[in-house]
């Protein structure tokens, strides 16, 4: 009994602890919606482009884009994967993919082998593209205005039922057509 009393401040204070991180971090992450993207610039990959080409938040379109963090290694992005095709060739929405603590090989035989439904690839392959875009995890996916500016975060997969009740109204929304 004695050691129970002892140990309840103890579990109490790391619940605190947690709960606090679990916080920041969600505070973190809608601090990025309606904000302008934030700087970054990695080396395009998969493309024939020049081997200097980057892709950064300067080279971005002036128009309404997903960008999409994901891995070749990463399990739950290839669940995704089929779903930011058909986004890409149904709907025409340009994705612009960063490619998470990977490779160039890794990066090229993943979208050889499964499809590629991104206009261009940047390969970051430090991992500086997660703290840049405050993405603890991959898949993530960004809707990005014409001005620049996050509309709208997708943590975790895009599904089937994602395109229809997030997706696609976001950028309606931020595109200001009639719904």
């Amino acid at each position: 009994m004695n050691k129970l009393i002892y140990a309840l401040p103890l579990c109490l204070l790391l619940f605190l602890i947690a709960l606090d991180y679990h916080k920041s971090s969600a505070t973190q992450e809608l601090e990025m919606v309606n904000r302008p993207l934030p700087r970054f610039s990695f080396p395009e990959t998969y493309t024939n482009s020049a081997p200097d080409n980057v892709i950064s938040d300067k080279t971005l379109p002036q128009k309404t884009i997903i960008i999409n963090l994901f891995g070749s290694w990463c399990p739950t992005c290839l669940i995704e994967h089929h779903n930011l095709i058909e986004l890409s060739k149904k709907y025409n929405i340009e994705i612009y993919g960063i490619a998470l603590r990977d490779t160039q090989k890794g990066v090229l035989r993943y979208l050889n082998k499964h499809g590629n439904p991104y206009k261009h690839v940047a390969l970051d392959n430090s991992g500086l593209g997660e703290h840049i875009f405050q993405a603890h995890q991959t898949p993530q996916s960004y809707i990005v205005d014409k001005s620049g500016n996050i509309r709208y975060h997708h943590k975790g997969p895009i599904n089937n039922s994602d395109i229809d009740r997030f997706i696609l109204p976001a950028i309606k929304i931020i595109e200001g057509a009639p719904s």
